[in-house]
């Protein structure tokens, strides 16, 4: 099934433009995930790995979103022949179960990422001052 030829092209632009810009802001997240794992060890490191996690469905409910609109469920379309309610309906179920997973992962890998630099002894005043502020964070290089 394909959409017909009245099908608004402006809206065919502005997702292709901003799908496109979404997924190189992601491919340079990733970038800057591994480079910032290759840094690190241990609990840090792991703290990273729920981040990742959080990322990842968190781009997997934006791509279920498009769904909505477009194809399968087609509710953007002015042709209501093409509506499929129940293919929409689907993909925004998909897509809030991907959100609600993502933002919990986020959550765990913040939390981790605290405990890592509370438990660093950079945290208290006094080493901070004679170390500097990134003392004791385990770091490969």
């Amino acid at each position: 099934m394909s959409a017909p030829s009245y099908f608004p092209t402006a809206l065919y632009l502005y997702f292709a433009a901003a799908g496109s810009i979404v997924l190189v802001l992601v491919a340079l997240v990733f970038w800057t995930w591994l480079q910032a794992t290759r840094l690190t060890a241990g609990r840090l490191r792991s703290a990273l790995v729920w981040l990742a996690a959080g990322f990842v469905a968190l781009f997997a409910s934006q791509w279920f979103a498009c769904g909505i609109g477009a194809g399968p469920g087609f509710l953007l379309s002015t042709d209501a022949s093409m509506h499929q309610p129940f293919l929409a309906t689907a993909a925004a179920v998909a897509g809030m179960f991907c959100s609600v997973l993502g933002w919990a992962f986020v959550l765990v890998g913040l939390i981790r990422v605290r405990k890592v630099l509370r438990g660093a002894p950079s945290s208290r005043a006094s080493e901070r001052d004679e170390r500097g502020p990134r003392a004791g964070l385990t770091a490969r290089r």
